[in-house]
């Protein structure tokens, strides 16, 4: 989780545990980096984390690289074929 929302460039603020074997952890980030993040966040988790957000403040715009997608999506509406060219990354 703390790797993750390094790539995302967010700045812990706080880190407390709970005596239960949970932690939470306070964090501010940018909107830019907190988009796509929830999924990523599930599955980190599996599934139990809670995540909340709330706005703080308008800040200045930084011209800062943040993380880039991994792997590519595919989505489909209606079931067909589809060929393995198709699906797989080409190498050349």
């Amino acid at each position: 989780m703390i790797e993750e929302l390094g790539e995302r460039r967010a700045e812990l603020i706080d880190l407390l545990p709970d005596g239960k074997g949970r932690v939470r952890l306070s964090y501010l980030i940018s909107t830019r980096g907190l988009i796509g993040f929830r999924s990523q966040f599930l599955s980190i988790t599996s599934g139990s984390g809670i995540m909340t957000h709330v706005f703080e403040h308008y800040g200045e715009y930084k011209e800062i690289e943040l993380a880039t997608r991994k792997n590519g999506v595919l989505v489909s509406m209606v079931k067909g074929k589809t060929l393995a060219y198709s699906l797989f990354k080409s190498t050349r």
